[in-house]
């Protein structure tokens, strides 16, 4: 379980690297954030567009919560029975959706 956790954090970095509308990961071990950016240099929130990547996710299966005082952080707290097949389906998820220009 632990070389899950590690192994998902490590993947959402991966994808926060790639993905443009990704300010950053916050948090460690099964509760992490997502925080969703219009623009990486100004970190403008993006409300809207959390709630548009909730729903593309929720779509494909997965699902995820937009929280904080700005509505733009995805809230990700998994069940302790989380696998590794699971955390990668989110993070290939994830990834997809903002593959697709969300």
């Amino acid at each position: 379980m632990v070389g899950a956790v590690a192994r998902r954090e490590d993947g959402l970095v991966g994808v926060a690297s790639r993905g443009a509308g990704i300010g950053a990961v916050h948090g460690a071990g099964l509760h992490l954030g997502v925080e969703l950016v219009r623009d990486r240099a100004t970190k403008e929130p993006a409300a809207e567009e959390a709630s548009a990547l909730r729903g593309r996710m929720l779509e494909l299966g997965v699902i995820v919560q937009p929280t904080g005082e700005l509505e733009n952080v995805l809230k990700i707290k998994p069940p302790l029975c989380i696998t590794q097949d699971d955390a990668d389906r989110f993070t290939d998820t994830l990834d997809r959706v903002l593959g697709e220009g969300w």
